[in-house]
């Protein structure tokens, strides 16, 4: 919940690759096509889920807690004009809400609002925007021509589930 803000590609390679070892398909697919099969998102939506819930708890806990208190003077700090001190973490906490539109969560931060309904609504945020660089990706090349011919939404396929384990892979490989 915290260390979110660093950089997670190695951890998003390996997440790849992982789903592509499932199916048996060539390191060298498109990740687009990996995600649209399994129906999957890219690790970087839970862990801005993540952060964001963590910030949502932090705002409305007790004044008192020392986590509260560090939290805001980091806020202070980072934000203060004459102070050279940069925190990543409020960086990307505070991305997160301006790139979804909720920047208005963040810049009131709001007492006593309800975590599960930011959450909920941060997850639909990312889902659409998610879905949208999948669906700019899958329409704006033209490697996906015949991909697109079999997949119109990103989501698990039922032939994964449904076909025993070989056939479904050669499914998979042939789509």
């Amino acid at each position: 919940e915290v260390w979110g803000s660093e950089d997670y590609e190695k951890v998003e390679i390996f997440y790849r690759t992982f789903l592509k070892n499932i199916l048996k398909i060539s390191s060298y697919t498109s990740n687009a096509m990996v995600y649209g099969e399994m129906g999957k998102y890219k690790l970087e939506k839970h862990v801005k889920l993540r952060l964001s819930s963590y910030w949502c708890r932090l705002i409305n806990g007790k004044d008192s807690k020392l986590s509260y208190i560090m939290y805001k003077v980091e806020k202070l700090m980072h934000f203060d004009d004459s102070s050279e001190y940069t925190s990543k973490w409020i960086q990307c906490v505070k991305s997160i809400f301006d790139s979804t539109g909720l920047s208005f969560l963040w810049e009131s931060e709001i007492d006593n609002f309800n975590p599960n309904y930011v959450k909920a609504l941060l997850n639909l945020q990312l889902n659409d925007i998610n879905k949208q660089e999948w669906n700019e990706a899958i329409s704006n090349n033209s490697q996906y021509t015949f991909y697109r011919m079999f997949k119109e939404d990103k989501q698990l396929e039922n032939f994964l589930l449904c076909l025993d384990k070989k056939d479904a892979i050669n499914l998979t490989k042939f789509r």
